[in-house]
């Protein structure tokens, strides 16, 4: 019972505190590391860099009894603010929907038992500079954004896209935020530029002018309505040729020699009178003068 009861302890979580506002790097001791940070309802923007190589990292309300792989891949239904990444670059995060708690879960097997012990993360908690109110849970497209990881983000035909946070001189990408479609490059800018080194913004890849094949709603209806406009001009075509050459007895125009004969048929060729020709072959005659 002792041993059962040490192992139940043993995978219990625990949670490092980080206040809003201090920058901290951290060693990875175990597998899954968790930090808590206290937002007391408010507009904040989140600042991590892994310092070793690529992690897995994820921000969410929701508090786990324990992390492992599978935990960190896709953020819980129930959850109002949540975001996945992996990589080895540095992240953005922006957070409208305000909530009190923040969990950042860290999973990184690869630096966990590495020797000697070397700081892995490194992430800030700020406040955001502005005065607006959170955002309802309901209508947030930062919120339906945040929940997205890199892979479902980047894209061209959703309601959501990556950008990017270029660094000051060298225009080096110092991090990665998905936003909701329709956010202006100023306002990338701004998100940026509330980092350190971080001096413009933009979206990932330009994308205004990509066929949205992803739509495929709206292709379908597309290339239907296409097809159907041929097949009116088509319909009107053979009633008003058939129509011209009735009256007429000629067609209205010259068709060319694809056009089917069923559709639009040509005025019968006058025949040549046939001439009868005789075998008969006259002698020739020779003359001397």
């Amino acid at each position: 019972m002792l041993a059962t009861g040490l192992a139940a302890t043993a995978k219990v979580l625990t949670f490092t505190e980080v206040p809003v506002g201090d920058q901290r790097s951290f060693v990875q001791m175990n597998n899954c590391t968790a930090y808590h940070t206290l937002l007391n309802y408010k507009r904040t923007q989140m600042h991590i860099l892994p310092l070793l190589g690529a992690a897995t990292f994820m921000w969410t309300n929701m508090k786990f009894e324990e992390c492992t792989k599978d935990t960190v891949d896709i953020c819980p239904l129930s959850s109002v603010v949540c975001g996945t990444a992996t990589g080895d670059h540095p992240i953005e995060v922006n957070i409208g929907t305000c909530t009190d708690d923040l969990y950042v879960y860290v999973w990184d097997p690869e630096h966990a038992h590495v020797e000697p012990e070397l700081e892995n993360v490194e992430f800030i908690v700020i406040y955001a500079d502005t005065q607006k109110a959170c955002d309802s849970v309901e209508e947030s497209d930062l919120a339906i954004c945040g929940a997205m990881n890199e892979r479902m983000c980047d894209v061209c035909d959703g309601e959501c896209r990556i950008a990017t946070c270029k660094e000051k001189k060298t225009e080096r990408i110092q991090g990665m935020m998905c936003l909701p479609a329709n956010t202006t490059t100023d306002e990338i800018t701004e998100r940026c530029t509330a980092f350190k080194n971080n001096d413009s913004g933009g979206w990932k890849r330009e994308c205004d002018m990509t066929v949205r094949t992803g739509d495929v709603g709206a292709l379908y209806a597309f290339i239907s309505s296409i097809l159907i406009l041929a097949y009116l001009c088509l319909c009107v075509s053979v009633f008003w040729y058939n129509f011209y050459m009735k009256r007429a007895g000629r067609p209205p125009v010259h068709c060319p020699r694809f056009c089917p004969d069923l559709l639009f048929p040509r005025a019968a060729e006058a025949q040549p009178a046939a001439v009868r020709s005789s075998a008969y072959q006259p002698p020739e005659f020779y003359s001397d003068h």
